[in-house]
């Protein structure tokens, strides 16, 4: 870059490529100093890091305005960063367009008929001396007329800044944090299940609709949510989820009848289905295709993890202080993690960390429905859903009913089984897809679909065999439903790119419920209602089997990473 000059990131839609990569080379050609992809990132180097880098080292941003860059993520992402930095903005009019309202303050620069003369204008402002008071445009500053010494017209370095990629870590902690209070939300239901319903008289398929009411609101959300996710900031929309959810926990104090309970459920189905979104979308864009897997496998093992102090907390404290106690538990910690998430956690740039080609089918909504890989994952998640959403709904009751156990009893043997075959076939089923990955990019669904299948003859150890076999089959049963937790999370992701990666992952929740532990839970008790609890469960262990048939099928689907050997042959 030119000496003497602060230098420029030019923001603009790809749609726009052809007349900014010309601007930019006018402009460097007139010994501007501007930094455009195009012709900036060398050979061998990551695009969106040297992105990324690039936006965070140039104090000075040209934003290019058209129809297309109005309506564009990753433009106003950039412009968002820009100017909670404080950088200098300076608003390039290419085509007539509405002009976002932050950027309405600003003085542009007009290309609209006259390209020589706006050329000409935007080289005098890029040639001022920046603003002493950051934020100010540039536009609105003369050039100091005062000659100044070489050693004085360098360029000093800008105020180094904590990149959004070093707080990474900072993200997955507490997003991981957060997943765990969530999960403990929603897991405490089936511990204090009998005592619910001894309080409010009601039958096994009522008793199911609760957790129905959650996932129907839950996933008719969804769709909404990922709209919003693909085109704002998701930290703040993290933390809003995270805060509806908490409170409406802490409305269970004012539950004295089944109706509101149906209610208060419906509340935390709201907030939870932004957070189940966002939270994988802001990770994939913290970390490349390659390491999602190990990734969202910590950031997943908090459903063990959750479920497991859900069945703990429902049913001890349940069983001392009443149902509604262990609700008030869970509650608080949820707030405190959400302002650390917005005070600590800066938002990643959309896509900064995707390698894979954006194809028509992996960035747009209409390519999404003819998106095999997305498809094959989805619905074998969703057949994984039902099963693992029944089955951890009933397992306390049916092991009060069977097992001739305590509330107390079921949920510490319910709790202590999610806790370490979650936690061990999370970790597991992890570190081999990792590994798995290295020599086959089919591996994140294979390993998820042998998983399901494995599952399948433990369970059913437990649903007809005796008392005595309970615990055995529940913990290999458990063991291999948990495998796949992190590889096919890893899938989903990975199958579309930033630009509607959260549209996709709302798509995925809405089909996963609708097809999966939305209706299992009641499905499983109207079943038990008229035959019983063991017939019922059985249920599941045909949506395993179609969830192994799908993954193995869905496999040859699956996208070649850059790490996989096998990708390059």
């Amino acid at each position: 870059m030119a000496t003497g000059m602060q230098p420029a990131f030019i923001s603009y839609s790809r749609d726009d490529s052809e007349f900014v990569r010309r601007l930019a080379e006018d402009l460097k050609a007139a010994g501007a100093a501007v930094w455009l992809d195009q012709l900036d990132i060398a050979p061998g180097q990551r695009w969106g890091h040297a992105i990324q880098d690039a936006l965070a080292n140039c104090p000075r941003l040209l934003v290019i305005l058209s129809p297309a860059s109005a309506s564009s993520t990753n433009v106003d992402d950039e412009v968002s960063f820009a100017l909670e930095e404080k950088k200098t903005v300076i608003p390039v009019l290419y085509r007539e367009c509405k002009v976002p309202f932050r950027l309405r303050p600003l003085q542009h620069v007009d290309f609209r008929s006259d390209y020589a003369r706006g050329l000409k204008e935007l080289l005098r402002t890029v040639a001022a001396e920046p603003p002493r008071e950051p934020g100010i445009p540039a536009t609105r500053l003369a050039p100091d007329p005062t000659p100044r010494r070489a050693s004085e017209s360098k360029i000093s370095t800008p105020k180094p800044r904590i990149s959004a990629a070093r707080t990474a870590g900072m993200a997955l902690f507490l997003l991981t944090a957060l997943n765990f209070f969530n999960f403990i939300d929603r897991y405490i239901l089936p511990g204090v299940q009998p005592l619910v319903q001894r309080e409010f008289g009601v039958n096994d398929a009522q008793l199911g609709l609760l957790t129905t009411v959650f996932f129907f609101t839950y996933m008719i959300v969804a769709p909404l949510t990922g709209w919003l996710g693909d085109r704002f900031p998701r930290r703040p929309l993290i933390v809003g989820g995270a805060l509806l959810w908490s409170l409406a926990t802490l409305f269970t104090a004012f539950v004295h009848s089944y109706q509101t309970l149906l209610i208060r459920h419906a509340m935390v189905g709201i907030g939870e289905a932004t957070f189940s979104i966002f939270a994988p979308a802001m990770l994939s864009d913290f970390y490349p295709e390659a390491d999602r897997n190990r990734i969202l496998s910590i950031f997943y093992i908090t459903i063990p993890l959750g479920g497991a102090f859900g069945y703990l907390t429902g049913g001890i404290l349940g069983q001392r202080f009443g149902w509604r106690m262990p609700f008030y538990v869970a509650a608080l910690p949820g707030v405190f993690i959400a302002l650390a998430f917005y005070f600590f956690v800066r938002e990643p740039q959309r896509g900064s960390a995707d390698s894979l080609a954006p194809t028509f089918n992996r960035t747009t909504v209409s390519g999404l429905f003819r998106n095999p890989a997305f498809w094959t994952a989805t619905l074998g998640l969703a057949m994984w859903t039902f099963a693992v959403g029944g089955i951890s709904t009933w397992l306390p009751t049916f092991l009060v009913r069977f097992g001739s156990m305590s509330v107390a009893m079921a949920g510490t043997v319910a709790g202590g089984l999610t806790v370490v075959d979650g936690l061990l076939g999370t970790i597991f089923g992890g570190w081999l897809a990792h590994r798995w990955l290295r020599t086959n990019h089919r591996a994140l669904y294979l390993i998820s679909a042998w998983g399901s299948v494995l599952a399948i003859p433990a369970a059913a150890l437990v649903f007809f065999g005796p008392p005595s076999v309970f615990i055995l089959g529940a913990t290999l049963a458990e063991f291999f439903l948990f495998l796949g937790t992190g590889p096919l999370n890893a899938a989903i992701v990975n199958s579309v790119a930033a630009p509607i990666r959260a549209t996709a992952i709302s798509l995925n929740l809405l089909v996963i419920h609708a097809l999966g532990d939305a209706f299992s839970p009641h499905l499983i008790g109207r079943v038990s209602d008229a035959s019983g609890l063991r017939t019922g469960l059985s249920i599941t262990l045909i949506a395993l089997a179609a969830s192994g048939v799908i993954l193995f099928s869905g496999a040859r689907f699956a996208p070649r990473l850059a790490a996989s050997k096998d990708s390059h042959t």
